[in-house]
């Protein structure tokens, strides 16, 4: 994230909002830009405890964040088009400055035991997700929103590189 935002209010939208990496860099973001920048917490379910809630007040209380929440299964195409065009229609900033891909699902099963859908649980928030955001930053309806995009980041783990044999389908 750039030290210093340009005078207009720009978003920056983190998939996997709610699990602690997306929330950890959602305290990052707001700590050092405040309301410089909105900050779009995106997850399938939204905030659904009491920690999420409490988290949300802090960034918003204490932090002075400006947070929206969207939730959304933006493995689906259609709710990732969705958000771009509440960007652009105006209900949120115009601009997009970066996306962030945090969301994360697991399925321990040894690889030689993993069904199809046993790999497509994890897959899908890791892949689908970036496939679908980086299609559609790259749309003509979308130039005016994706303009002053960035960032566009995708987390990955640890599983990746050091190997676990139930997990290969989320590294």
């Amino acid at each position: 994230v750039p030290e210093q935002l340009d005078s207009r209010v720009q978003a920056i939208v983190i998939i996997g909002g709610f699990g602690g990496l997306g929330l950890c860099l959602a305290q990052w973001i707001a700590g050092h830009f405040g309301y410089a920048c909105r900050i779009i917490l995106c997850g399938k379910s939204g905030p659904c405890t009491s920690e999420h809630e409490r988290a949300l007040r802090h960034l918003r209380e204490h932090q002075g964040a400006a947070i929206d929440v969207r939730a959304g299964d933006f493995s689906q195409y259609m709710e990732v088009t969705s958000l771009l065009e509440h960007l652009r229609d105006g209900r949120w900033p115009s601009t997009l400055l970066g996306i962030f891909n945090a969301a994360a699902s697991t399925e321990d099963v040894a690889f030689d035991r993993m069904s199809s859908a046993a790999w497509q649980r994890p897959f899908a928030p890791k892949v689908e997700v970036t496939r679908n955001f980086a299609r559609a930053v790259d749309e003509p309806d979308f130039a005016d929103v994706c303009s002053s995009l960035q960032y566009f980041v995708c987390f990955s783990s640890v599983v990746a590189g050091l190997g676990n044999a139930s997990q290969t389908n989320y590294a």
